[in-house]
């Protein structure tokens, strides 16, 4: 089942959020944001992840990964603001000159299954100077990442992501 809706700033800008309730548990759909190297198998966007702090997703913990499709990959970095296992994450994703994003994820018990939702708003960059363009790729790119998401945490899929050789 899918929700999507705008969400207001105090500016008057709004982001996007977009949910989805599933089958799977609270428990299964952490797994894979817990797991750094899941974020370019699921990230809609993401290429790959460079690396990740030991500690992720502890507050504070960054996850630096390649944006964008070939030839426009653009290097930068998310940081964990706030983790509460098994049920919200917080994130200041980067994604530098398209903007500075918080994206929070938030995942309640629906017996049997959980919703899940993406709250994301721009914060900075070209994305929050052109906000009603970046409004309508976030919530399509937020859809196919929480899809992608909710297929990656099933018993038995895989997509886990690969640690860089580097």
């Amino acid at each position: 089942m899918r929700h999507d809706e705008h969400v207001g700033g105090d500016d008057g800008y709004r982001g996007v959020c977009v949910s989805r309730t599933t089958d799977v548990s609270c428990e299964q759909l952490w797994r894979p944001l817990a797991d750094p190297y899941s974020y370019a198998s699921w990230v809609a966007g993401t290429a790959v992840i460079r690396r990740a702090d030991p500690d992720w997703p502890a507050a504070g913990a960054r996850l630096h990964h390649r944006f964008g499709v070939w030839p426009l990959h653009v290097r930068d970095h998310s940081t964990v603001i706030e983790s509460r296992p098994p049920h919200r994450l917080v994130l200041l994703a980067g994604a530098w000159p398209l903007g500075v994003v918080r994206a929070e994820l938030t995942i309640s018990d629906r017996r049997p299954g959980s919703t899940i939702t993406l709250r994301e708003v721009m914060l900075s960059g070209m994305g929050f100077r052109f906000r009603r363009i970046s409004n309508v790729v976030q919530r399509y790119r937020n859809r196919r990442s929480l899809e992608r998401l909710i297929e990656l945490s099933r018993p038995g899929a895989s997509g886990r992501g690969s640690r860089p050789d580097d």
